[in-house]
């Protein structure tokens, strides 16, 4: 007969990696442990008289969380002590760490490889003896219904015993007894496995953070899944390095967006990856400089090809701004400049088509981030007056690309140098300026040769033609036709002087 000892539950140094972890169950003599090594051996040490049918006495490493559901626990038992009385090491699940709960093992000893259970019904002991050379050794729980395996090898399994209900959590783990309180016992095991698994150490940190903003007071992180990972905590601080401070926790998913911030202030942010051993390091943290967006896009047509843009300036901390352009309604942006100064509030487009609708979108740049984007949908362009000038160049010269007025009209000449504004127009001429105008000089005679001299224009080609008759006009090119340089032209007309009668003439496309 056992007599009954107050339970007690001895902590006992831990140098497992979670998620395990190890006691002294019952009431021992000496005190126990538990380590692990890198390469997968878990070597136990305890004293105790074993596990009876009222108290237990052992150490017990097991697995921190208790365990639901069914699950299958396999070990071998690598090496048995011999000190003690008749050691015992193996497997164990039960309800709970007092020494008086019901459990099951399988376990082996010097004389044998046994599954012994306490029933939760009556208390009684369940037991059933076995080869002691078999020292692989397997619980499992199916629908509730305990079983103890053994094995020569780890492949071919066989039942040892009968079984018993125990439901609800269940702790599972590793015991070892030297039935001798008075004596420690040291065995070791290997080729631990769980299934379900359940991780024996943290995961790796999670890579490739990244960050984008999602509004003036939001950023949306992304990250690579960390291997070993059943969920992700998103940290955030306002100084490089922290300290930080949790705002997601217990995340699926491998991107979060977080709200709630200040505009124009600096963010930085790490996650880590959890799963039941513990927590990764944090990531290498990614940082934004929340910049609010400009406001109040707006567009004013200054010509059919040409949109002045409008806006207010609302990211002073900003580096640049850049311009997007796109068809309207079709997504396909198109950057127009990246490079406007961050004090900039207007910008014209000017390549534009007419009659044409576009979506245009703006946003703060800084070193390292960009705020959120503000648009402006389906502004159209108008449609030209349709009198051969272009609004451009009426906008140009006459401050209106859309409107007709008695200066701008094509017929008018309001700098009276005798070419109307179509003509201007045409010949790349200033409408406004009287110097500025078509006309070829001459002829100078040089020697048997006529020179013609006239003003060009960047962008133009020129033709001076002679005939010697005016009906009909036969016109023939002087010489090959000459591309405007912006400065004076000079046609030669070789023996012209010869010629009784000349006429010339200069046009231009």
């Amino acid at each position: 007969i056992e007599t009954p000892l107050t339970p007690e539950l001895a902590i006992t140094p831990n140098f497992l990696p979670a998620p395990l972890q190890s006691l002294d169950l019952g009431k021992v003599g000496l005190n126990g442990g538990a380590s692990a090594s890198t390469t997968g051996t878990y070597t136990l040490t305890g004293s105790g008289s074993g596990l009876g049918a009222e108290f237990d006495s052992c150490h017990f490493a097991y697995f921190t969380a208790p365990l639901t559901g069914d699950f299958t626990l396999s070990a071998r038992v690598a090496t048995l002590g011999t000190t003690g009385s008749f050691p015992e090491a193996g497997l164990m699940l039960r309800s709970s760490l007092a020494d008086t709960a019901p459990y099951a093992r399988i376990y082996t000893s010097s004389v044998y490889t046994s599954y012994q259970f306490r029933n939760p019904a009556n208390g009684n002991i369940g037991y059933s003896a076995g080869d002691k050379t078999k020292r692989w050794v397997r619980l499992v729980r199916t629908a509730n219904s305990c079983t103890g395996w053994i094995s020569a090898d780890g492949v071919t399994w066989t039942q040892q015993g009968g079984s018993v209900t125990l439901s609800g959590p269940v702790h599972v783990g590793l015991h070892v007894s030297s039935l001798n309180n008075s004596v420690l016992h040291t065995s070791t095991f290997d080729n631990l496995t769980l299934t379900p698994a359940v991780p024996l150490q943290a995961p790796a940190t999670p890579l490739n953070l990244s960050l984008v903003p999602a509004s003036s007071t939001s950023v949306t992180l992304a990250w690579s899944a960390a291997s070993g990972a059943s969920a992700y905590h998103v940290k955030r601080a306002t100084t490089p390095g922290g300290p930080y401070t949790t705002v997601a926790t217990g995340l699926n998913a491998l991107n979060t967006t977080v709200s709630g911030l200040t505009p124009a202030t600096p963010y930085y942010f790490t996650v880590s990856a959890l799963n039941s051993a513990g927590e990764s390091p944090d990531a290498t943290a990614v940082s934004v400089n929340t910049l609010a967006a400009p406001t109040n896009l707006t567009a004013t047509a200054r010509s059919e090809t040409q949109l002045r843009l409008d806006w207010q300036n609302s990211a002073p901390a900003a580096t640049a701004l850049e311009l997007q352009r796109s068809p309207a309604a079709a997504n396909l942006w198109t950057t127009l400049t990246a490079t406007l100064p961050p004090t900039a509030t207007t910008y014209t487009d000017a390549t534009l088509q007419p009659s044409t609708a576009y979506d245009f979108r703006l946003r703060a740049l800084d070193a390292t981030s960009a705020s959120p984007f503000v648009t402006l949908a389906n502004t159209p362009t108008p449609s030209g007056i349709g009198d051969g000038i272009p609004g451009a160049w009426r906008l140009q010269y006459f401050g209106d690309g859309l409107t007709l007025t008695a200066a701008s009209a094509p017929a008018a000449d309001p700098d009276g140098d005798g070419l109307d504004n179509l003509d201007e127009y045409l010949a790349g001429t200033l409408p406004t300026d009287p110097a500025s105008t078509l006309r070829l000089l001459g002829p100078t005679r040089s020697g048997d040769d006529y020179l013609l001299t006239f003003a060009s224009v960047p962008g133009k080609t020129y033709r001076v033609e002679k005939t010697s008759t005016l009906a009909p006009p036969a016109w023939i090119p002087v010489q090959s036709p000459f591309a405007g340089t912006g400065g004076t032209l000079t046609a030669t007309d070789t023996d012209g002087a010869t010629a009784p009668t000349i006429f010339y003439r200069l046009t231009v496309n």
